[in-house]
């Protein structure tokens, strides 16, 4: 069986509908499903995931604000990040 190849129109309609033999098309950065595309189950269990991470952070926030050594160098943490993003607001404005 022979193949046929492709005309100059063929493959201009090829381009725009980005596909054929050209470049690959751009992906989006992440491949998120929305809400809509999920399933009730993947929702479902998004959700309790969800509350399960939560409910980790805050057992981990209480056990941060009950150790002072730890908030004292979160605390110096902060304040050198500030340092770090005032020179950088400082030297844009010059």
């Amino acid at each position: 069986m022979a193949t046929r190849r492709a005309t100059s129109s063929r493959r201009a309609s090829q381009r725009k509908a980005g596909t054929g033999r050209g470049k690959a098309a751009a992906t989006p950065a992440l491949a998120v499903p929305t809400d809509d595309a999920m399933s009730r189950q993947a929702r479902k269990q998004e959700a309790q995931w969800r509350a399960e991470s939560d409910l980790r952070t805050l057992r981990e926030a209480e056990q941060i604000r009950a150790d002072r050594a730890r908030i004292r160098n979160a605390t110096q943490m902060a304040n050198a990040e500030l340092k770090a993003l005032e020179a950088i607001t400082r030297r844009n404005k010059t």
